[in-house]
This record gives structure tokens, sequence and C-alpha cells, in this order.
């Protein structure tokens, strides 16, 4: 998907001459397709208003007709965005749309077209192999905790561009060298060891996380784990009392100012540009480059099979069944749950996992059945995993403020007691805007909260949904 977003969003916001027209689905049925008569009731159209409604002839009204000028002014619509959004491109960075299949492939080409630093060209490196699959262990998100349920009075804060902001850091760049040196002092890169977190008498909030044995988030506990982690979170969190036991690195080369240019470019583009479809591609930019840092290659296959053959096949894999198409055909996507060649090993030997043969087989001699998979997309994930902790440490160093504390904290906003410093808030990168000044607060557990605003507005967020607002 190059241009995300419903097409109605995309339209408007691109001001585009053909807008998306209402369309009454919920009265079509196999008895209606040919219906001529009475416009259908309001209560059959999804979000339209009365004086929308009104507008449409109350008599004459045909579902034919109408379906076919609503898909004709969906495409239309599309094809008038998508012009605009190309001429865009190729009018700012010579790029043809058309070359790119995904919005974070095209981000990456304006990028190294464009932006990147002369001098550290041939030192954006891509990984691949173990060394990728190692340090994608490094690779987490935002930290997401709920520390006191409810509240009468709050500050609800989100943070400008967190990610935008942590990208302008230094980037790790060159070619790693695997080390055992233990001196933080001499290692910009990615350092292994047991990590223990302080008591809460010396830190309220923890915030390094790890994964168990089975690759389950464990998020921000307190004791001692081990785990590979960006050496610049390490040194933040030694401020607040962590400590590391460090086994092993991979030191890479210091890159400063890697997006300096294309984050300030692009961040100045959506604060004061005119142009909405200059403002949307700049916000897209912003947010996507990241995201193709740390892309990870997952094999799929699409394909028209018997609703037979695809429940045989999802006993083996991963299958998603997209849509039933007839003759009991359906259209399926699915993904290997066992690596290919094991399972013409299998086929061949008349093996299966359970044969003592089979589970005697050593990883020296799995390696000359060529059983290891290669991974065909090269990886920037050591990059990726850089952004992520430097977009974490932006967000903690607001959930341990003496005399203020920390309600619930989310990927990048944080509520509080007290409303913060003044210098503190602005449109900058980085800086806090306040989004709800709350009279009450209910937070079940992460991403599940119900806020009542100070001028009774109500605020409903559900398993990462988008927050519902509606008047009190």
């Amino acid at each position: 998907m190059l241009i995300p977003g419903s097409l109605d969003s995309i339209l408007k916001s691109f001001k585009c001459d053909t807008q998306k027209s209402h369309f009454p689905y919920k009265a079509v049925n196999k008895k209606s397709l040919y219906y001529i008569g009475k416009k259908p009731d309001k209560k059959f159209y999804n979000n339209i208003s009365d004086k929308e409604y009104l507008a449409i002839p109350e008599n004459g009204w045909s579902l034919n007709s109408e379906t076919l000028k609503y898909l004709k002014s969906d495409v239309e619509g599309l094809l008038e965005a998508v012009k605009k959004f190309n001429n865009n491109i190729f009018n700012k960075y010579q790029l043809n749309i058309t070359k790119y299949k995904t919005l974070p492939s095209l981000t990456l080409a304006v990028y190294t077209s464009s932006y990147i630093p002369n001098n550290l060209k041939f030192e954006l490196k891509m990984i691949k192999g173990d060394l990728e699959r190692e340090i994608r262990s490094s690779y987490f998100g935002g930290n997401v905790d709920v520390f006191i349920n409810e509240i009468n009075k709050g500050y609800y804060y989100d943070m400008n561009s967190q990610y935008s902001k942590a990208m302008l850091n230094d980037m790790p760049v060159g070619s790693p060298i695997l080390s055992l040196e233990n001196n933080l002092n001499n290692i910009f890169g990615f350092v292994y060891g047991e990590i223990t977190c302080p008591d809460e008498q010396t830190l309220q909030v923890p915030f390094i996380q790890y994964k168990d044995s089975l690759c389950r988030l464990n998020n921000c506990s307190r004791g001692s784990f081990k785990r590979l982690i960006f050496s610049e979170e390490i040194k933040y969190a030694i401020k607040f009392g962590y400590t590391i036991n460090i086994e092993y690195c991979y030191i890479f080369e210091r890159g400063k100012d890697l997006f300096k240019e294309y984050v300030n470019y692009h961040y100045d583009l959506k604060k004061l540009s005119e142009d909405p479809i200059e403002k949307t591609m700049a916000k897209l930019f912003l947010n996507y480059l990241y995201g193709r840092m740390g892309m990870k290659e997952i094999d799929s296959t699409i394909d028209i099979l018997d609703i037979t053959e695809a429940k045989e096949l999802d006993k083996t894999n991963n299958v998603t069944i997209f849509s039933q198409l007839g003759n009991n055909k359906v259209l399926v996507k699915y993904s290997d749950k066992i690596p290919y060649n094991i399972k013409k090993l299998l086929k061949t030997n008349n093996q299966d996992f359970t044969d003592s043969k089979f589970k005697k087989l050593n990883k020296t001699q799995l390696k000359e059945l060529d059983l290891f998979k290669k991974r065909g997309v090269p990886s920037a994930v050591h990059i990726a995993s850089a952004i992520a902790a430097y977009a974490r440490i932006l967000i903690n160093e607001f959930k341990n403020i003496p005399g203020n504390p920390c309600i619930m904290s989310d990927t990048d906003s944080v509520i509080w007691t007290s409303p913060l410093p003044e210098e503190l808030i602005g449109n900058e990168l980085g800086l806090m805007k306040l989004e709800y000044n709350i009279k009450k607060a209910i937070i079940i557990r992460k991403k599940l909260y119900y806020i009542l605003t100070q001028d009774n507005q109500v605020v409903i967020k559900a398993s990462g949904k988008d927050s519902s607002k509606l008047n009190y």
C-alpha cells in the first residue's frame, strides 16, 4: 500500500475534485438488486449527515444506477489521488511510484536517492543471516504500562514525532565487529549480558524490557535477565541504577547526522506547507522510513485451492482464507511453519519428527543438508533497533519525575497527576503537547481505558483502537 488510509480520508486530505459519495450498504440484498423507487431510509447509510441525506432525490432512486455511479466515483477519485501523489513525488525526487510496491520501499528510495550523507553512503550497510537474527533480538517496541488504575485528576500528554526525534541521534553504521570488550565507554553498538534492575526505592518505574525463553515479552520487570541491548540504552539505564555484566558485544562505527536533513526537511514541510499533498506526504515519510529499516521477511504464498485442500494445508501451515470464490474454491494466503528442506528430507526418508534418526541430527549435519533458511531480504535492523531504543529513552525521561507520579505510559504518551513545566511543552520535535485535561480516568489495563475530560468529553480506548470521543 502506497497511500495508507481509507479512500474517503485520502480524497479529503488530498482535496480531490472527486469525493467519495454515500451508499446504503445495509439496504443491499438479493431482493433489492434491481430496486427502483423511494430513496432508502437514512438508517441504511453509514456516517451520513442530515444535510447530505436530504440532498439525495426522494423518488426514482435506482440501486443499479447508484451502484455504478458509486463505483465510478471511487475509481475516478482513486485515480486522481494517485496522479497527485505520483506527480508530487516525481517533481521532488524524480521517482516513479509505479516502481515501488509499498510506502516503506518508496520512503527508502527517497532517502537513499536524495538525503543520505555523502560521507556515509558506503557505511550504511544491510545485514543478514545469523547476525541479523541476533541483533533483531534487541529490537523492542515502546513500553506500555499501567501503574494506577483510577484517578480523579490528571494530565495526558503526547510527544511530538517521537521516532523522528530519535532518528536525529548517532546511528550504528559500517561493518560490525564481534568483541569481548566489557567497558561500555569503549562500545557503540550492541552488548549482551546479564542486566539487573534496581529496587523500587531506587527506581519507581523500571523501563528495560526483555523476553523469556519462549520469546514472550516480559515488560520491564525487576530482577536479573540476559539479553542483547543497544549500548546507548543501557548507558542511559545505568544512570538510574541498572547494572550489566557484559559477556560480548558488536561494535559499530558512529554515524552522525544520518537522518538529520531528511527528518528536518519533512518535519518543517509537515508544519509549514499549505499544500495538502505535501503535508500528507511529509507525515507519511517521517513515519515509514524507520519501519522499513527493521522490516522482516515473511515467506508467504497466495493461491486458489479447494476448501478440502485448504483445510489440510492448515494442519502444517499458517493459513488465512481471504475469500470464498464459489465452486468449492477459496483464495488463501499461507506461510510455512516447517522449512521446505526439512519437509523434503522427512518425505524422502519417510520420517517424522518423532523418528529417532532425525532427532540425532546435530547442527553440523543440518547445515550440511542446507536446512538453515537464508534470508532473501537484507535488513538494517541494527538501525531500527537503535532508533526504537532512542525513542524509549526520550519517553523514559518523563516516567520518574520527582513529585509527579506516572499513572500510565504508552509508546509516546504519559499520564501524570500534575502538569508538566512549560519548557517541556511545544510544537517542536520531542516536546510534549497536552492532549487531555483529565477530570476522571479509569485504566483497566494496557490500551484499555476511559477518560472524562474537564470539558466533559469522553474518551474510550480499547486494545489499541483509535479513541472514540463523545460529549458527556
